[in-house]
This record gives C-alpha cells, sequence and structure tokens, in this order.
C-alpha cells in the first residue's frame, strides 16, 4: 500500500506495520465528557475558594456575605449603573453591613451588552452606601471597581466607600485570604 494513500484512509505505520489510527465513536465521546467534567470541576473550585476569600473579606471587614441577591438589588443597579442598555442584571457575591443608619453593600454585578450583533456579558464588582430608611436620604454614587484580582476589587471598593463616608471599616489583613 502506498504510503498517501494509507493516510488518506486513516492509517499510520508504527514499528514497520500499519495500524488504524481512527478513533471509534465511543472512544471519541467518553473523552469529550472526560475534559467537560474536568473543566466542570476546575470552575466548580475556582468559585470555591473565590467565595471562601469573600466570606473570609467580610468577616474581617465585620460585614456578612450572600452568594445571592437576598436584598433584590438587581434593577435599582441596573438603572443607575453607567452603561445604557445594560440588560439581565444579576447581583452575587454580596457583602452587606449595617453601620450606624446606613447600609453598605458590596458585590459583583453582571449584566449584558449589546442590542444588535453580538451580546457580551460583563461583570464588575460595585458597591453603594444607603440609608437604613428609605426616607433617610439618598444612596450614595455608585463605586465600581477597576478589572483586576476580584479579591482586591472588593477591598478597592469598600476604601472607596470609606474615603467617601468617613465611616470606619476595619482593616483586613493580606495574609487573612
Amino acid at each position: 500500500m502506498r504510503e498517501s494513500a494509507a493516510i488518506e484512509r486513516g492509517l499510520t505505520a508504527r514499528g514497520g506495520g500499519w495500524i488504524l489510527a481512527v478513533v471509534s465513536p465511543t472512544t471519541y465521546l467518553l473523552a469529550c465528557i472526560m475534559i467537560t467534567a474536568a473543566a466542570v470541576g476546575i470552575y466548580v473550585v475556582a468559585d470555591l475558594l473565590r467565595r471562601s476569600k469573600l466570606k473570609r473579606l467580610a468577616e474581617a471587614s465585620e460585614m456578612h456575605f450572600s452568594p445571592i441577591d437576598r436584598f433584590k438589588l438587581a434593577a435599582e443597579v441596573a438603572r443607575r449603573f453607567p452603561v445604557i442598555g445594560a440588560a439581565d442584571p444579576r447581583v452575587s457575591d454580596l457583602l452587606y453591613s449595617r453601620r450606624d443608619d446606613r447600609v453598605w453593600y458590596v458585590f459583583r454585578f453582571e449584566y449584558t451588552v449589546g442590542v444588535t450583533g453580538p451580546k457580551l456579558r460583563r461583570r464588575a464588582v460595585v458597591g453603594f452606601i444607603e440609608p437604613r430608611d428609605r426616607d433617610g436620604g439618598e444612596a450614595t454614587k455608585l463605586v465600581i471597581a477597576q478589572p483586576g484580582e476580584v479579591v482586591q476589587q472588593y477591598k478597592e471598593v469598600l476604601q472607596a466607600l470609606v474615603a467617601e463616608t468617613q465611616l470606619p471599616l476595619p482593616e483586613y489583613q493580606e495574609g487573612e485570604t
């Protein structure tokens, strides 16, 4: 058999003999399932590590942590967010605390941009402070972190809120992450 004809048929030379180099559909399916399971496992572990770091940050800052939007902040933040047409808003990884007569929120805000053409999902770490009673005044402007490592973004937003309100916040030690 000519070598070019053998290659076209999926045969290769190994150790002087010709063997079939075609993968069976079952083997291919199992390989795809294993690769997908590994990717999901890596994502889950990374998510657990991120949330663990955020829980420690919340404890060190005398705040509470919630992985979900327990205060239904997504719609309000979408209205105030400086991106026009931010659609499908979601809030997650929420740090919150009540200090004096105000409630502090720092969270991960996810939204979709794009009406025509490609729709892109974006994420930002955002924070604001609002009065405990809705009649007690207006909420502070949204503080949006610069892109970077997630825990560092949360610290950046907390520091900006402290600077804006002049309310003290316990210091978070870097070794606690």
